[in-house]
């Protein structure tokens, strides 16, 4: 498995990174506990859309964006959005495991 191989997929690993650092951005800022506490469409955000579900809505929304590029294969109307969503479900994927990973070793 060589750079060869991964290569056509940048736009999909670049797409979750991003998505990564937004919602860890908005999580500890816009979004966060101390926020939701004090204005309630915040506390409403964070009770009807958990914040996991956060980088899949904005990973499918940034496959509605028209012209950005996308792995070979990826065809169809819909297939950037799921492309994406994808994308997003990566992101937290990464972020659990990091977080399940500090906790194993003890991090901070």
């Amino acid at each position: 498995m060589g750079p060869d191989m991964l290569l056509p997929h940048w736009p999909f690993f670049m797409a979750s990174a991003v998505l990564y650092v937004i919602v860890k951005a908005m999580k500890s800022g816009p979004l966060s506990n101390e926020r939701a506490k004090e204005v309630r469409w915040v506390r409403a955000i964070r009770r009807w859309f958990p914040l996991t579900l956060h980088p899949l809505v904005l990973g499918g929304l940034l496959g509605l964006v028209p012209g950005l590029p996308v792995s070979p294969g990826v065809e169809g109307e819909y297939g950037p959005v799921l492309y994406f969503t994808g994308a997003g479900a990566a992101a937290v994927l990464v972020r659990n495991l990091w977080k399940e990973f500090k906790k194993y070793k003890g991090i901070p």
